[in-house]
């Protein structure tokens, strides 16, 4: 399913690391070794105990939820097109749709205003501490559903404000690259596909040597702050993603902010963290 675009990655792409799939993490064992060294990996169980498998799937959104309206978006970075849909519209175009570059419902995040907030539990290493702003006062609640037809995708890109990730799949297959900061001087700054990108036009992306890893349903994938990623839908997907900020990365997130021009939004994100360490400090004494 996913060796054809592996092939245009790399005719080598064999030779490359595919992400450690773990299981069975408790919250000291994955900060060790995932959460503090910023490695990706893939959780293999972490959903087992939610109300999301057997319940949640396309049909029991478009049941329940199919008159919402949504943009979709194909990716042209300088101008993406726009089509609206309803909800149960999309989830039928995904069923018939051979567009080769089909729209993408992504950033979709109704879910955080319904019941549906109460069908999985997070474990503690996925603690976000932006999450102790009242809801109604945050710029985003950091938690999206994504559906996308086959071959849409999520273009090279580093998460919002340097937080990390995970990605919980529900149903269909997707293939994750992922490079860390020693990939960096050959990305052209994520302004390249490494899918189909031109070996002439960029001739340092042959350097590169991601991780990589095909996502199966009830895979949950954790990418690690700072890491470029571009993720690409081989069939008919459905994903629930959320970013988080926590004593494993918030030392990147506070450079982000620094670094950023904005004055108001570094001085608000500092006292978050502060408060935050002050209390981590108070326990741990």
């Amino acid at each position: 399913m996913y060796t054809e675009y592996m092939n245009s990655l790399s005719p080598d792409w064999e030779q490359l690391t595919p992400v450690t799939q773990d299981s069975d993490l408790d919250t000291e064992r994955f900060n060790q070794t995932y959460g503090y060294p910023s490695r990706p990996v893939v959780i293999k169980d972490l959903g087992d105990d939610w109300s999301i498998p057997g319940k949640w799937s396309l049909s029991f959104l478009a049941e329940n939820f199919g008159d919402l309206k949504f943009q979709g978006e194909k990716p042209h970075p300088e101008n993406p097109e726009i089509r609206e849909f309803s909800l149960a519209e999309y989830i039928a175009y995904t069923a018939s749709c051979t567009d080769e570059e089909p729209y993408y419902l992504n950033n979709v995040n109704f879910h955080n205003y319904t019941a549906l907030k109460e069908d999985y539990t997070l474990p503690e290493y996925f603690d976000c501490w932006y999450h102790a702003i009242p809801m109604e006062k945050r710029k985003f609640n950091l938690s999206w559903i994504y559906i996308g037809a086959a071959k849409t995708r999520s273009e090279l890109h580093l998460d919002i404000w340097n937080t990390s990730a995970w990605n919980y799949l529900v149903s269909g297959h997707k293939l994750w690259l992922f490079y860390d900061k020693s990939q960096y001087p050959f990305l052209y700054e994520g302004k390249v596909d490494p899918f189909t990108a031109d070996s002439g036009e960029y001739p340092l992306l042959q350097q590169a040597t991601p991780l990589y890893c095909v996502q199966k349903p009830g895979d949950t994938v954790f990418t690690p702050s700072t890491w470029w990623h571009t993720v690409l839908n081989l069939d008919t997907t459905f994903s629930l993603t959320e970013n988080f900020i926590n004593k494993t990365n918030y030392q990147e997130v506070l450079a982000y902010f620094k670094n950023g021009g904005n004055e108001k939004a570094w001085q608000s994100m500092k006292k978050l963290v502060d408060g935050h360490l002050e209390n981590t400090t108070a326990i741990n004494h």
